[in-house]
């Protein structure tokens, strides 16, 4: 107990401006962007186009608002909880009509707090090409089983129902098109097909499954518990011989022959000609020249040609397996660090949690305490915060620190002290 309390106190003081560093500093101070704690304040969401929601007050009574990155309340009292803004809009829940009454139904608001969408739908995403997704809840009845199903459709920005409630399943409109599925009752089974924006079906509702995006031309579909390649007019270009298959990325494909522990997977060209040997327990999709591939339960990294760049050393490798800007996040004995495209390590295997940046700053944790680490792997705001937290987006992050609780902070780009000023 005595060692809980002293870690405890540790950290107020942390968070006054005195934190243990860890080799490779490069401290810039950072500021009180928008105090949160003093005014009963609690983060629902990251910035997004300027805007965050954000919770007030706590447990029953509390609702949600709009800030925007001066920390300026917009609206409030509106709407009960949301996501984060979308080409404009932001998905939002309506406030409970009384003591014991669930949560209401959903709508969108505008960055001003303006009802575009009124309360009218049971489930929703949020906006992508100017479509979102609204379901209709129902129940399907499965042997024994009662399960929870929605009837999806779309909406436009003004609210209007452009694609009528008919999917059993969606995903978001990505280059004008968006995979959707419609039961098929005798095989009780989804199929997967693709619409697009008026919700004219430019790919028959024929697939066991379907990679939601487009990519490099080529679009991953199931048929017969076999993977292949369609075009966007759906004509088949790779055949279906794969037992698992990923996106294209810089022209080649990862797909499987196999399941479970025997699947070995390689790479495929746009003609289904095996360029890399199906040879590798597991893999990622080729990024700057490289892609994550695993050998006998470690991590490497080879490049187009098939060649091993960085040894079979790792555990795991985070981000989707990729390299983004020359770095990977990768776990050696437990930790995480950062590796660049030679194997160098930039950042050293001290950190509980995998990296991943955002403008130029990634969280980490090291010791139960957070702070932020830049590209070269030189931490630049003092790993002192507790408990909580997140990637820098719009210029904020949002923290919490015993001393002044939640809030989020702003970087300050001169060198100096590592207090919040």
């Amino acid at each position: 107990m005595k060692r809980k309390l002293f870690a405890l106190f540790l950290t107020a003081i942390m968070c006054l401006g005195t934190a243990v560093l860890v080799s490779g500093t490069e401290l810039r101070s950072y500021r009180v962007a928008v105090p949160l704690d003093s005014r009963n304040w609690y983060t629902q969401t990251d910035f997004s186009e300027g805007y965050a929601i954000i919770q007030i007050g706590f447990a029953s009574g509390s609702f949600g608002g709009i800030i925007n990155t001066n920390g300026d309340l917009i609206a409030s009292d509106r709407f009960y909880s949301g996501r984060p803004f979308s080409e404009g809009l932001a998905a939002v829940r309506g406030i409970p009509t009384g003591m014991g009454e669930s949560i209401g139904p959903w709508g969108f608001i505008d960055t001003a707090g303006n009802l575009v969408v009124p309360f009218d739908h049971d489930a929703v995403t949020s906006f992508s090409e100017g479509r979102a997704a609204v379901g209709i809840r129902g129940t399907r009845q499965t042997g024994a089983f009662t399960m929870v199903v929605h009837e999806w459709g779309f909406i436009d920005t003004q609210g209007n129902l452009v694609i009528s409630h008919r999917f059993e399943a969606v995903t978001p409109f990505s280059n004008g098109i968006a995979a959707v599925a419609v039961r098929d009752v005798s095989a009780n089974a989804n199929r997967w097909g693709f619409i697009d924006l008026t919700g004219d079906v430019v790919i028959p509702f024929v697939y066991e499954n379907a990679e939601p995006v487009v990519s490099e031309g080529l679009i991953a579909v199931s048929q017969n518990s076999r993977w292949g390649f369609i075009d966007t007019s759906g004509d088949v270009v790779i055949p279906f011989e794969f037992t698992n298959a990923l996106p294209f990325s810089e022209g080649v494909a990862a797909v499987s022959t196999g399941r479970g522990s025997n699947a070995r997977w390689g790479f495929v060209d746009r003609n289904g000609n095996e360029v890399i040997p199906l040879e590798f327990e597991s893999v990622g999709t080729f990024s700057e020249g490289l892609a994550a591939v695993r050998n006998e339960g470690r991590v490497g990294f080879i490049n187009t040609s098939g060649d091993l760049v960085v040894p079979f050393m790792y555990e795991n490798a985070h981000g989707g397996n990729r390299f983004i800007d020359g770095l990977a996040s990768v776990s050696l004995n437990g930790a995480w660090g950062l590796i660049n495209t030679s194997g160098t390590v930039v950042a050293p295997f001290i950190y509980e949690n995998p990296i991943y940046f955002s403008e130029g700053l990634a969280v980490v944790r090291h010791n139960g305490l957070m702070g932020y680490i830049n590209k070269s792997g030189n931490v630049v705001i003092p790993i002192e915060f507790y408990g909580s937290a997140r990637n820098f987006y719009g210029g904020l992050a949002s923290v919490w620190c015993l001393n002044n609780g939640r809030m989020f902070i702003a970087v300050d780009n001169s060198s100096g002290s590592s207090a919040a000023q």
